[in-house]
């Protein structure tokens, strides 16, 4: 029974490699991603403020780490208390990331834009010599408790290895569980009345050593910038950088 399972794995993951499912294979290729019940995740209680408005990320969840509620997602979700310190009411506007480029990430409206931003913002880096590893890279010491990921590059990853959401293979009802369990989590744009806290996920793409967490909130006819750096995850998803080809 195992070989027989390994077999139909194995044909599995060669179909999926040139986006074909054979009907009669459909119900042992599909594959399950979403996890019922994830591992509490890392703290990291970084935090900042001005008089009007308070933020806290606290934690990141990685591909595969703990917290992960989806099998090899290539997103990172960013997990905020967001507090209202004034008695007036506020927006968040935007929520985005500032790389080691210095350019603006935006955040994630649904996991399967993010998958693809990760692979085309991973050719981007490649082309501007940097290495990109979908764990925690090996310089990531400024986090205080070591994670347990492997580097692995994107780039290099074959197919088969991760899977996108939208392949051919992969189980509707599973799909569906991803759907909502993103929307449920995911902080869009939300207005916070006098003194109310709210907790939330941005999603974003994985992004190397990111430099600080912007968030954009209005009160009234206002639009405020709340700048959090990001220190702490120097080193976070830096991989080898690849010799270009001449």
């Amino acid at each position: 029974m195992k070989s027989e399972k390994l077999l139909i794995k194995n044909i599995c993951k060669r179909l999926l490699i040139f986006g074909m499912v054979i009907p009669l294979f459909l119900s042992g290729c599909a594959t399950t991603r979403f996890i019922s019940n994830p591992t509490p995740p890392q703290e990291l209680k970084i935090s900042g403020k001005d008089q009007n408005f308070e933020a806290v990320l606290d934690y990141i969840i990685l591909l595969n780490g703990p917290g992960a509620w989806v099998k090899d997602a290539l997103w990172d979700e960013y997990f905020l208390t967001i507090r209202n310190l004034s008695d007036k009411a506020l927006t968040i506007e935007k929520i985005r990331l500032i790389d080691l480029r210095g350019v603006y990430i935006d955040g994630g409206v649904n996991p399967y834009q993010l998958e693809s931003a990760t692979k085309a913002l991973a050719e981007i880096y490649k082309e501007a010599g940097i290495g990109v590893a979908v764990g925690v890279g090996t310089t990531a010491l400024a986090i205080a408790a070591p994670l347990a990921f492997t580097p692995v590059a994107i780039v290099a990853l074959p197919l088969y290895e991760v899977y996108n959401l939208n392949k051919a293979g992969t189980d509707i009802s599973d799909r569906e569980k991803i759907d909502k369990e993103f929307t449920r989590r995911n902080l869009s744009t939300v207005t916070l009345a006098g003194n109310a806290t709210i907790t939330g996920s941005a999603f974003f793409p994985i992004v190397p050593s990111p430099k600080a967490l912007v968030i954009d909130y209005r009160m009234k006819n206002e639009i405020k910038t709340l700048e959090i750096p990001l220190e702490k995850l120097a080193g976070l998803h830096v991989g080898p950088v690849k010799e270009k080809k001449k």
